[in-house]
């Protein structure tokens, strides 16, 4: 997960800050140049860059939007005034608007608006478009801050910033976890899902510790009360469906280093089965039988 530093600069006086955050996307200029998917690679795309009169860090700007951001990847921005940030996180590749006027250079972000006085120390004070190296850390931080905040000021941004908690709970929990499914080992990024052992609606939270990556269908089940943990880490899988899943019933899941074990698996053997499950007298019989 890398973090970038956007400016979201002006066109004809009218600062871009309204277009980022109401329609979730970052967008820069170096008006003149072309599609940058149309090149095949960073050399190509870099010459393009000098080709239209712009230097080697506006080059290498474009080259990164294109190239070096991934979705996950956190962003910052603040108006041309200063008076007002935002930290988001990366939804999409990169995408060309021809028709629109300024700046027609996109990817779609997920923000919530924080303070300018929270924003890392260290900021360049003069970006288009930068990678953050040293304050990437500081970033994190202040996303978890943003996503965990109780209420907001302005109603607009509510939805911006679930969206983007989501997001982030996701993209923490796989770090935290290793990146791999905890039960199958699976590590397809694309078939992983972040999965809160407490529920949101029975009072869980964003926090890591309260996270468990799993993969898509496990997450499935999971989620249905089908797919339980003992207080030792075991995974017990519902009577209905666990000649699918033998390979994996009974298995003890891989809790990493960077999780606390004991709390982890004192969240799984103790969260609250959905009311729609199967049978649950006989998962929670399962469940809490040791051996």
């Amino acid at each position: 997960m890398e973090a970038w530093l956007v400016r979201t600069g002006s066109l004809d006086g009218d600062d871009y800050w309204d277009s980022f955050i109401s329609e979730g996307v970052m967008r820069i200029g170096w008006n003149g140049t072309d599609d940058f998917s149309s090149f095949c690679s960073p050399e190509e795309l870099k010459q393009h860059v000098r080709s239209k009169g712009y230097n080697r860090g506006g080059a290498k700007s474009c080259v990164d939007f294109m190239f070096e951001v991934r979705p996950g990847d956190l962003v910052v921005t603040r108006d041309h005034s200063r008076q007002r940030a935002a930290v988001g996180v990366v939804e999409s590749r990169y995408y060309f608007q021809p028709r629109v006027e300024g700046y027609r250079h996109f990817r779609q972000v997920s923000w919530a608006e924080v303070s300018p006085e929270n924003l890392p120390s260290g900021l360049p004070r003069i970006a288009g478009f930068s990678r953050l190296r040293h304050t990437r850390e500081a970033v994190l931080a202040l996303a978890e801050t943003a996503c965990t905040a109780d209420g907001l000021e302005e109603r607009p941004f509510e939805l911006a910033r679930r969206r983007m908690r989501s997001r982030l709970f996701r993209c923490i929990a796989i770090r935290y976890w290793g990146g791999a499914c905890a039960l199958s080992g699976c590590s397809a990024e694309v078939a992983l899902e972040a999965c809160h052992i407490h529920p949101v609606s029975e009072g869980g939270c964003d926090f890591v510790q309260n996270s468990i990556i799993l993969r898509a269908d496990l997450h499935a089940l999971f989620d249905a009360g089908l797919l339980t943990f003992r207080s030792d880490g075991v995974a017990i899988f519902h009577s209905s469906i666990s000649r699918d899943y033998q390979e994996l019933d009974g298995k003890r899941i891989d809790v990493p280093l960077t999780m606390d074990r004991d709390a982890v698996l004192q969240l799984l053997s103790s969260r609250p089965l959905p009311r729609a499950a199967i049978n649950p007298g006989t998962i929670h019989d399962l469940r809490t039988a040791e051996g």
